[in-house]
């Protein structure tokens, strides 16, 4: 099928509506690279908990911990001051199941 060149409104559309309630997502991970304390800001609708796991690129843990948000900007730190210099995997989910996102680390 060739391109006509007209694109509708609706094609582009995609679901980017604020969720109702949970977590809307991470806004910052900072500094990256790290080398002795990581934090991120995380921003919740409502009052949820998360699991924050962090792993490295053979898929070990190296960090597992839980966190309870309040509504709003939520900043969370933790020292990687002991973790080998690398790329780390950093995953954020929520307890309901219904938010899951990760984001890069870079230690130094």
């Amino acid at each position: 099928t060739r391109w006509s060149g007209d694109w509708s409104s609706d094609v582009c559309s995609s679901d980017l509506r604020q969720p109702e309630q949970g977590v809307a997502g991470i806004s910052t991970l900072f500094p990256n690279p790290a080398q002795n304390l990581a934090s991120m800001t995380i921003n919740a609708v409502t009052p949820t908990r998360v699991n924050v796991r962090m792993v490295n690129l053979l898929g070990q843990p190296v960090m597992n911990t839980k966190h309870q948000l309040s509504s709003g900007v939520n900043q969370l730190e933790w020292n990687v001051a002991d973790l080998a210099p690398g790329l780390y995997l950093v995953e954020v989910a929520s307890e309901d199941g219904k938010f899951l996102q990760t984001i890069e680390l870079v230690k130094r």
